[in-house]
């Protein structure tokens, strides 16, 4: 908003881009206090008295009205925001007498409607800044005289009739040349999705133009491929429906090669298309980007091999993030392990794809800088190999590989493992840092593994999880872990809870198999927060036995359960909050739930010899309370028999199936 309202300006001699300057000015903001940095909200907020002085000091210039508020609009004003005013406390004439007016952001109401605001627009000639936002709005011929707008945005809100308006730009849109970004809204019609980008003929004359986020390319002269070749501002382009550049002229008319200011790109064709599957290889060559490219995503590429300049590590230097998907043909990835800067690596159902080797060049590291690795839907990967790999790597997400069998060694420095339907028969071990001879971490204190989340689901191969967890003496920072449907795991390691001072949240179902060997004298932590077990062998209730008497417990989920009889003692469960019990048939006692205060949500089905059982609702301990003063907000129990006791009728909320 600051550069489009032409608040930064391009020092003499920089070669700075006015967003590095901005994105500088911002910090250095935040550092004297002026704001403060929210990280989760990935925003800045300013506090309440610096906002009242920052309004004050700058009265002349910007002004903000909302809902009911009413006044008068200085002639001075340059930046107002209007948010659903009613026309009788601010009309038209009061903003279209604004000269020096430099942005402006409105939300149109069924009172301050669209032809009131169309009255003004054609008014405000020297608008830098424009974001409106209505429920149906098509802008008017006029927007074309704007000729000094930077920006310009439409958001449809909330209960808009989409199908009516296709033509959300008029023609006299392409006569915008210092235009910079346009964001306009996708529409939905008959059951397809169009930008309304797609509408705008000779997007090329828009010389100005630095976000581009969806260029459909059609066979229209107007919309060929070949409107990108002036735009050289563009620092975001996304191309679709790549099928339609008829000819590798066209493609090298576009002249990315040129687009030194290109941060991202994205080239997408279209699915489920017939036919031109031989041109994507030489298109895809004659679409090399300039070396500055710094986000790369590729979809529906038909191509066998890789372009020819995604094979040179100098084509690619500065790259951080690159995504590939729904390439299914597409066998022999260039070898992403050498790109020096790269963060982000995503492969998505790249069938053809049989292995990952990485080569080390940098510093002895492959994929030195990468951060997080996503490889998901690759059915035919069966190979991921190479030493001393991704020393930064945070997050390893693998979903749907099935025949991958083995991983190479992780870094400590890993923080989210989470490995969905694989062939793994072992899991990977973990490294110290690159650089270490045997990819083995040391064992002393300062290297302890980041490890803070951990799922492993569906690796029907996987009979122990010792490799990995043996290697390590503790993981003090895990607080989740999850193993589902891994059939053929026989046990976990030894004293395996002891290593988890951390851990929160277990969640162990359908690992049949599972014995207790090992973990008969082991505990549960105390921090343990969230139990759920499910058919999980002979390890069920043992592990709730484990439970210390001081314990944090809120949820505990049982299901499937055959041998439980009863529940541990009630000092077990001080803090329990959620209780779910199903399909443990030889359940006939909750002896261990006198204390229910705390209760806030039990649900119990499937419990036959519970069920027969009426007395068990008395060794609930509700007797001991008056009904209002139970802390049962939810019941569901599959026999409505068990809700005739008097203190079940009277619960606060009853829900019964």
């Amino acid at each position: 908003m600051w550069i489009r309202s032409g608040l930064i300006k391009q020092p003499i001699h920089e070669k700075r881009s006015l967003e590095d300057i901005g994105e500088e000015y911002l910090n250095h903001l935040a550092r004297k206090s002026l704001f403060d940095v929210k990280l989760s909200e990935e925003g800045y907020v300013m506090h309440d008295l610096l906002h009242d002085l920052a309004q004050l000091v700058s009265s002349g210039e910007c002004l903000g009205i909302e809902d009911d508020g009413s006044r008068d609009i200085p002639e001075t004003i340059r930046h107002l925001y209007v948010n659903r005013v009613p026309v009788n406390k601010v009309n038209p004439l009061m903003i279209s007498h604004l000269k020096n007016l430099r942005t402006l952001i409105i939300h149109l109401n069924e009172s301050f409607t669209a032809v009131d605001f169309n009255k003004v627009l054609k008014d405000l000639k020297s608008l830098r800044f424009l974001e409106v936002t209505a429920a149906d709005y098509k802008f008017p011929d006029e927007v074309g005289k704007l000729i000094h707008l930077r920006y310009l945005s439409l958001s449809l809100s909330s209960g808009s009739n989409r199908e009516n308006e296709i033509t959300i730009l008029p023609q006299s849109a392409c006569r915008l040349y210092h235009l910079e970004v346009m964001r306009l809204p996708a529409l939905t019609i008959d059951d397809s999705t169009l930008d309304a980008m797609d509408k705008i003929p000779w997007i090329g004359k828009l010389i100005s133009l630095q976000e581009l986020n969806n260029f459909r390319v059609r066979e229209e002269r107007s919309h060929k491929i070949d409107q990108l070749k002036n735009l050289q501002s563009l620092r975001k382009l996304g191309i679709t429906s790549m099928e339609n550049v008829t000819s590798l002229e066209e493609a090298a008319d576009a002249n990315l090669i040129e687009k030194k200011n290109l941060d991202e790109l994205s080239l997408r064709w279209s699915r489920n298309r017939s036919g031109g599957l031989e041109v994507d290889e030489p298109l895809l060559d004659n679409l090399r980007p300039h070396t500055n490219l710094k986000e790369l995503e590729i979809e529906g590429y038909a191509g066998v091999r890789s372009p020819c300049w995604m094979t040179e590590k100098s084509s690619l230097s500065n790259i951080r993030s690159i995504t590939l998907s729904n390439c299914e043909r597409w066998e022999n990835l260039p070898p992403f392990g050498q790109l020096p800067l790269l963060k982000f690596l995503r492969l998505e159902s790249m069938q053809a794809v049989k292995k990952l080797c990485c080569p080390t060049s940098v510093g002895g590291c492959a994929f030195p800088s990468l951060q997080k690795l996503y490889l998901k839907r690759m059915p035919d990967l069966e190979l991921f190999e190479g030493e001393h790999m991704f020393p930064l790597l945070n997050e390893l997400d693998i979903a749907f590989c099935p025949s991958l069998k083995g991983l190479p060694a992780l870094p400590l420095t890993l923080s989210r493992l989470v490995i969905w339907t694989a062939g793994l028969t072992s899991l990977p071990m973990m490294q110290q840092d690159c650089s270490s001879g045997q990819g083995r971490a040391s064992y002393s204190s300062s290297s302890h593994p980041a490890l803070f989340e951990l799922w492993i689901c569906q690796c029907p191969n996987l009979t122990s999880l010792d490799g990995f967890m043996l290697q390590q003496q503790c993981f003090p920072a895990l607080k989740s872990l999850c193993i589902v449907r891994c059939e053929n795991l026989r046990h976990l390691p030894e004293k395996f809870f002891q290593k988890l001072p951390s851990l929160e949240d277990l969640t162990i179902i359908m690992c049949p198999n599972l014995t207790t060997h090992g973990i008969l004298d082991d505990r549960l932590p105390e921090t343990l927060e969230k139990l759920h077990l499910q058919s999980s062998g002979d390890l069920d209730l043992p592990l709730l036995e484990s439970l210390p008497k001081s314990n944090n417990l809120r949820s505990l989920a049982i299901g499937g359960c055959a041998s439980m009889t009863s529940l541990p003692t009630a000092e077990v469960f001080p803090r329990l909050s959620e209780l779910s019990i199903w399909n443990c048939k030889e359940l006939s006692s909750l002896d261990g739930l006198q204390a229910l205060l705390p209760l806030h949500s039990c649900r119990i089905k499937d419990a036959t010899t519970l069920r027969s059982n009426f007395h068990c609702c008395n060794t609930l301990g509700l007797t001991k309370y008056q009904p209002h003063a139970s802390g049962v907000l939810s019941l569901n129990i599959d026999r409505p028999a068990l809700l005739r006791r008097r203190t079940l009728r009277n619960l606060n909320t009853l829900l019964a199936s």
